[in-house]
């Protein structure tokens, strides 16, 4: 998608989040209504003062997230941005005093000195307005003003990545080493892969997808014996 106008998705952000944005850039002499402040933002965002000033208080994991963000030279899913954070190890998984599904954390009440969990990241790089973020959650009711939490995507726009420094290339990647290779062919394989799907099919994996927690010793039983039952089968077609 095509991020809106920055007045745009300024407009569709809470109205207590953007004043805390406004008094963390050194704003004193707020506007009393939402378009004042909406048109304010518009204008200091790219102020290149500001961002200078907002990239010298940013704590060291923010730094690298908003690194990795200006690599992308994009908007990024949230979801996307976040599963991002954790394999780069950025970011830590919450523990504790977790948030409703479109709640508002602690961090959102004031600045962590050093974030540490996804949100307290995505938190602070909005609240340094060093990004913006558009569009509404999946599954959030429509009449939701999006804040802390950030919407669906998240991107650097252009009036801050134009005077942002240069991010620094991605660490490189050994290769992956094939320790073991297996004979076989692409269609043992695909067949491999069906008897697998097909013994699942019918197990309780779509409710395991999204609550491990729901996971029980009568539940894997069944799946253990027809899998025991495939692989003899398995193993004789390769």
């Amino acid at each position: 998608m095509t991020p809106p106008s920055l007045p745009v998705a300024i407009e569709a952000f809470n109205a207590n989040d953007l004043t805390a944005i406004l008094y963390q850039a050194g704003v004193k002499d707020l506007p009393k209504s939402k378009d004042g402040k909406v048109r304010l933002w518009a204008q200091l965002i790219g102020d290149a003062e500001r961002i200078r000033a907002a990239l010298a208080k940013l704590p060291a994991r923010p730094r690298r997230a908003l690194e990795l963000l200006q690599r992308a030279e994009g908007e990024v899913r949230t979801q996307r941005f976040r599963d991002l954070l954790a394999r780069e190890g950025i970011s830590e998984k919450k523990k504790g005093n977790p948030a409703a599904q479109w709640g508002r954390t602690d961090i959102q009440h004031g600045i962590d000195p050093d974030p540490t969990t996804f949100e307290q990241i995505l938190a602070s790089l909005l609240r340094h307005g060093l990004i913006w973020t558009y569009g509404l959650p999946e599954g959030a009711p429509t009449n939701m003003r999006i804040g802390f939490d950030g919407g669906r995507y998240v991107y650097i726009p252009s009036e801050i990545a134009l005077r942002l420094p240069p991010a620094p290339p991605a660490k490189v990647r050994p290769p992956v080493e094939v320790s073991q290779v297996l004979g076989g062919s692409a269609r043992t394989c695909q067949r491999d892969l069906y008897l697998l799907w097909s013994a699942g099919r019918d197990a309780p994996f779509r409710s395991w997808a999204m609550d491990s927690s729901k996971v029980t010793r009568p539940d894997l039983k069944p799946v253990v014996l027809t899998l025991a039952m495939l692989l003899p089968i398995t193993s004789s077609l390769t």
